[in-house]
């Protein structure tokens, strides 16, 4: 049996990754690594839509998490967020850096969410995903939806996770993703004065919840 070309027509969903995770067993690939999270289409080379390679001994922070991956994470405008300490904190920020020089990765880890996933306009049974994103320089600090300030903060949770940590998933084009928050539907991950922010709703200038994950 040969290996499908393209899984365009699967949806973002929990649901989606078992199908794909099924397929490329069939495939012979499925052997020290598990395969997660599928292209929309053929798969590019550090896309956030191809096939992550994902560790069959991943350990994630708590039994809910499907699997998890590492990444750089972009802007639309092809600008990259940086995970800075300072003054005792890390902080974001949103700069242009040179092609050659190394990215801060975040850790992704992926959870099924409670929304369907007709609610993305797929029209398919299932439940959309969800994630926290960590930099994976201190995976112990999580991004955090700061509601009242409309700021996105990194900050340590205890288990169980606040909703503020949890993040839903939506496909916004064959590249890019935006990040809603849990705990406040209809507001994002923005880019606001050149740090990560809250960012209300989806308009004509969405550009600023749009990111590109180039996987690691």
């Amino acid at each position: 049996m040969g290996c499908p070309k393209s899984w365009d027509h699967l949806p973002l969903s929990a649901s989606r990754l078992r199908i794909i995770k099924r397929k490329w067993h069939v495939c012979g690939k499925h052997k020290e690594i598990h395969q997660l999270f599928a292209a929309y289409q053929p798969a590019k080379e550090h896309s956030i839509f191809e096939i992550a390679r994902i560790q069959e001994n991943t350990r994630a922070l708590d039994t809910s998490s499907i699997r998890e991956s590492c990444a750089s994470l972009s802007t639309y405008n092809n600008q990259h967020v940086r995970f800075i300490w300072e003054d005792g904190n890390y902080v974001t920020n949103v700069e242009d850096q040179p092609k050659d020089q190394e990215k801060d990765k975040v850790l992704l880890r992926y959870y099924e969410s409670p929304y369907p996933s007709s609610e993305s306009g797929d029209g398919v049974d299932g439940k959309m995903l969800m994630v926290n994103l960590s930099p994976t320089k201190d995976r112990d600090i999580l991004l955090h939806a700061n509601n009242k300030a409309q700021s996105v903060e990194l900050q340590k949770c205890k288990t169980p996770l606040p909703d503020q940590a949890f993040f839903v998933l939506h496909k916004e084009s064959s590249d890019f993703v935006s990040f809603e928050c849990k705990s406040n539907r209809g507001m994002y991950i923005g880019v606001k004065d050149n740090q990560l922010a809250l960012v209300e709703g989806k308009n004509q200038t969405s550009d600023n919840i749009m990111f590109k994950l180039s996987l690691m």
